[in-house]
This record gives structure tokens, C-alpha cells and sequence, in this order.
């Protein structure tokens, strides 16, 4: 496995862009998203999940939200322009994207479909997401996959799950002329520095990260693991 190079880790190298990748245990058959950021050692929060849809137009539409989150259908309904959005079953996933069910990677799919990451994505240095087989993961900087893939980036997901320690190692630790910057942890770099503007777009991403901290040290000091709270 550890020699494995799917079409998706070909086709980001050949175009000259990091990615680093990461192999999972999947002999006990958890393949869904949560059970691999749990045996990848990564926050749930930045190991994404590749969802497939189809519109009342019969147009699909790819979207890419965090595994401790669902994707809300009006949410995605509204960032695709279209009226209403389902999932695709599950056995028309191959056929439609020559990937299977746990392994389905937003990268090298038959056809390009119109693609959306959750902004969230832009909290991180890196984002992990399949590498288009079971069992294979890769950390990709966000930015880079969307200007690849191309994607957008939109407010898709709900939050259900408390989230990982690493959410916590985040803060805001100083103020901008133009606004706050956030400190993303990248291993063995100097984390960037990422400045927010005064958009109402950004401003929503930022107040949206502040609750999910507030939430994650609210569930340490009643040592529960799981919240259910939607925003």
C-alpha cells in the first residue's frame, strides 16, 4: 500500500504542487471520514470528505466539507445556483467518477463536475482528502487544490462533532492593521500568517471558527466527546 501512486497523487505531482501521502488501516473496515482522522492522528476538523450530487436539473456537482461535519443540501443548493441538490447512490458513484465508495478523491475523476470546498479549508496550512483509493489519504495545501481542481470555496457544511485537540492549538494571537490573522500550525515550518479583510464573507468564516474553539474548550471542561450543536 505504502507504494501505492493512484491517478490523483500523479496528477497533482505532474502539475508541480506538494502533497504528502498518507496510508490508513482499513482491515477493520472503518473507511468512513471520522475513523480515518482518527487513525491518520488528524483533527476532523481538516480531513475532508468528497461528496457527489446530482441537481432537480440533473447537473452533478462535487463537494468537499470536513468529516466532523454534514453537508447542509440548502447550503450546497445555493452555491451550485441550482434549486435543490441530493446525494447520488452509492452504486453510481464508480460509474460516474471511476472511484468507489471510501475512496472517492475530488482529484482525477472521469469527468470534471463542478467543484466546492467548505471555506473552512482556508483555516489550514494543509487539508487532507482521498487520494482516490481505500486506505489512501493525502495533505494538500487548500488553496493550491482549489486553484488545480479549479474549485470555490462556500459555506456548505453543519457541525455536529465536538471537535479535536488540534482545533484548541489554534488562536488568534495578534491583531493586523487590516484585521486578525490566524496562526495554522504546519509541521516542522514557521505557520503562515493569514490576514482576514473586513468582508462579510470572512467575517462570518472567522466569527464561525471563534463558537467551534469556544465549543471544543467548553467540551474539555465537561470531558464529554461529543456535542450536538448545529451552526
Amino acid at each position: 500500500m505504502k507504494n501505492l501512486r493512484t491517478n490523483a497523487l500523479r496528477l497533482l505531482s505532474a502539475a508541480g504542487i506538494a502533497c504528502e501521502e498518507r496510508f490508513y488501516d482499513v482491515s477493520d473496515g472503518r473507511i468512513d471520514a471520522l475513523a480515518i482522522a482518527e487513525k491518520l492522528r488528524e483533527s476532523p476538523d481538516q480531513v475532508f470528505k468528497t461528496l457527489v450530487t446530482c441537481s432537480n436539473r440533473g447537473e452533478h456537482f462535487v463537494f468537499v466539507v470536513p468529516a466532523a461535519a454534514e453537508l447542509d443540501l440548502k447550503k450546497a443548493a445555493a452555491a451550485a445556483g441550482t434549486k435543490s441538490i441530493g446525494m447520488i447512490p452509492q452504486k453510481a458513484l464508480l460509474p460516474l467518477t471511476g472511484y468507489v465508495h471510501g475512496g472517492c478523491s475530488p482529484v482525477g475523476m472521469k469527468k470534471f463536475f463542478p467543484t466546492f470546498i467548505d471555506e473552512t479549508a482556508r483555516l489550514f496550512d494543509y487539508i487532507c482528502v482521498s487520494a482516490g483509493a481505500v486506505g489512501a489519504n493525502m495533505a494538500v495545501d487548500p488553496d493550491a487544490l482549489c486553484r488545480f481542481l479549479p474549485a470555490s470555496y462556500a459555506d456548505l457544511a453543519v457541525f455536529r462533532y465536538a471537535l479535536f485537540p488540534a482545533i484548541r492549538e489554534r488562536s488568534v494571537t495578534r491583531l493586523r492593521d487590516t484585521g486578525r490573522a490566524f496562526h495554522r500550525p504546519v509541521r516542522g515550518t514557521e505557520p503562515k500568517k493569514y490576514i482576514f479583510s473586513s468582508t462579510m464573507g470572512n467575517m462570518r468564516l472567522e466569527f464561525r471558527c471563534f463558537l467551534r474553539i469556544l465549543y471544543s474548550v467548553l467540551s474539555q471542561c465537561e470531558r464529554s466527546t461529543y456535542f450536538n450543536i448545529k451552526f
